[in-house]
């Protein structure tokens, strides 16, 4: 049997030799050690990419260009939001005004 796909659909078999069994485990403990390395990659991934759009959040500055940055800005939110980022109501519209131009 090529490949360690086998073990995630298939069964060992009540009637299996002790080389298919074996052959079984080997693959049953390498498709883990494949599905612990991507979570990790994944996990790692998500993290920076979360890491980065709450960094641009943060930076985010308004200029005299009001209605262009109002909708950066709702743009924003809503990369928080697909993330699952979430703040409390009363930071972000303080961020807002804090951003807002003297003028």
């Amino acid at each position: 049997m090529d490949g360690v796909a086998f073990v995630l659909t298939e069964s060992l078999s009540p009637t299996a030799s002790e080389k298919q069994i074996e052959c079984w485990i080997h693959a049953n403990k390498e498709s883990k050690e494949i599905w612990d390395n991507m979570i990790l990659k994944y996990t790692a991934e998500d993290v920076g990419k979360q890491k980065f759009i709450i960094g641009k959040f943060c930076r985010w500055e308004m200029t005299e260009d009001v209605e262009v940055k109002i909708n950066e800005y709702h743009k924003l939110l809503e990369d928080l939001k697909s993330e699952n980022i979430t703040f409390p109501e009363e930071f972000v519209v303080g961020l807002f005004i804090e951003k807002l131009p003297s003028s």
